[in-house]
């Protein structure tokens, strides 16, 4: 659960240019699962695009996510997250405000909805590539300088427990892959130090057998 219903974070690194830099701007909002359902997916999907459309972006990504309300509760879920988020593939764990130094020019994998830039694209094989690796549920659109992946109609959670493994998003994350951030140890903290734990939650789809 996230303290504040709404929640927008901006964040920019002047040396986010540099071709060597490791980091990217930030741009981070937040909703309540409340306001998805009022609004219905496609009319919130049509409003993503119109949004990104003119940001010059490298990668982002929409999904649910696990969102502890402050810096000094992400220890304390970290007693928690870790098996659930391992549970709940679809799930998202982040504390992007830290990951952002770190990420450059790559994304965050395989979620609900990601973002490329037309440079991302290329270098996973471009669009009919990614096309090929979505269910007949999912569609890439242009979107400004590059393209909006959409998986599904709606961000599906996923539940082991249940055998609901969302294994159909593994040819997405493959496809992916060479352009991912690994190694975020930024969230270590939501796996209570666990960097196995961690690892496993990074490769969820990548790893996953049966599919």
């Amino acid at each position: 659960m996230h303290g504040a219903d709404y929640e927008f974070n901006w964040t920019y690194l002047k040396d986010a240019a540099d071709p060597e830099a490791n980091g990217a701007n930030l741009l981070e909002m937040r909703f309540p699962v409340e306001h998805l359902k009022a609004l219905g997916c496609n009319s919130f999907v049509e409003w993503l695009s119109r949004v990104a459309a003119p940001v010059p972006f490298d990668s982002g990504y929409v999904a649910f996510s696990w969102s502890p309300a402050r810096e000094s509760t992400e220890s304390q879920a970290g007693k928690r997250l870790g098996a659930l988020a391992l549970r709940h593939a679809g799930l998202d764990v982040s504390i992007n405000r830290s990951t952002h130094f770190e990420i450059a020019r790559r994304c965050r994998g395989a979620q609900w909805m990601v973002f490329l830039s037309d440079g991302l694209v290329q270098r996973v094989g471009g669009i009919g590539a990614l096309a090929g690796s979505l269910t007949r549920d999912g569609h890439v659109d242009q979107c400004g300088g590059g393209v909006m992946i959409r998986t599904s109609v709606e961000p599906r959670t996923g539940d082991t427990n249940r055998n609901d493994k969302l294994t159909d998003m593994q040819p997405l994350a493959r496809l992916l892959e060479p352009i991912t951030y690994f190694g975020d140890y930024s969230l270590d903290i939501l796996f209570n130090d666990d960097e196995d734990m961690r690892h496993r939650w990074e490769r969820r789809y990548l790893d996953q057998s049966g599919a």
